[in-house]
Parts: C-alpha cells; structure tokens; sequence
C-alpha cells in the first residue's frame, strides 16, 4: 500500500533525467574521475517562492543511489515472490520470509525518504515550509491554504 507521503515523494522523484553540463554523450569516452551526479526536473510546488522550489530542486533533483538500490532489491524479492506463489503447493514459511524482507525493504525506503524530506524541509524558507508540507501530505493541494469553511472542488 503505497501512502501518501510515499507518492508525492515518488512524484519529486520520476521527474527527467538530464545530462549535468559538460557531461560527454554516453557513446563518448568517458575522462578520468568521478562521474558527474545525474540531475533530474523536479516539478514546481504551487505556492512555494522561487527559493522554495530552487531548494526542492537541489535536494530532490539529485539522485538518490541508496533508493535505486533499494528498488532493485524489491524487485528481485517481487520475482523471488511470484516464484514462490506459482508452485503448486505454497510454502508457508519461504511467503513469511519473503513478506519480512519486503517489510525491511519498505522501512528502509521510507527512512531514507523521510531523512531526504526532513532535509529539505530544514533548508526551505521559513515561509515555504507550511505550504511544502500542505502540498505533502494534502494530495491535490496547492500548498496555498484555503480560507476557513471552503472545499475543494470536486470532479475537476
């Protein structure tokens, strides 16, 4: 069950994937060092500043290698998983241990995703902070309170 906390993180993250100026085409042999980070479009968060949003840009456009990691690991536990559920006789214990891995993997992922978002949030404007964490945990929110007694609008 993906919560909503995971899917606006998810959202920050399935932006583009851009080359880092002065990064050589892949076909292009590659100089010596480390190679740059891969920046990516991060989507705009309605009723952030321009500062707001260049910080929610720096932290969450970089790549995090320890979540791609951790994606990679779940998906070798969802084959391990669908391995496991088409013999013809289940094993109960490999499902148990198959579900407690699944369990760290999700801990894992959302202590990474939180310790990025806390950082984020430690670095945004006093004033940006509200309508960050409105727009995180209020889907469809703008990030902008509404006044007091109005609902959002249904069906659009």
């Amino acid at each position: 069950m993906i919560t909503r906390f995971a899917a606006l993180f998810l959202a920050l993250n399935a932006g583009v994937a851009i080359a880092a100026p002065g990064t050589p085409p892949a076909n292009e042999a590659v100089q010596s060092g480390p190679a740059p980070a891969p920046v990516r479009r991060v989507a705009r968060i309605a009723g952030l500043s321009d500062a707001g949003n260049a910080v929610v840009q720096r932290i969450m456009g970089q790549a995090d290698p320890e979540i791609g990691v951790l994606a990679r690991r779940r998906s070798e536990l969802n084959a391990q998983f669908q391995a496991a559920i088409a013999q013809p006789t289940i094993d109960i214990a490999q499902i148990e241990a198959l579900m407690r891995q699944e369990e760290t993997l999700q801990d894992e992922a959302r202590a990474r995703t939180s310790g990025r978002v806390l950082a984020l949030l430690k670095e945004l404007p006093e004033a940006d902070r509200g309508p960050f964490l409105r727009a995180l945990r209020m889907p469809g929110a703008t990030g902008v309170p509404r006044p007091a007694g109005t609902q959002p609008a249904v069906g659009r």
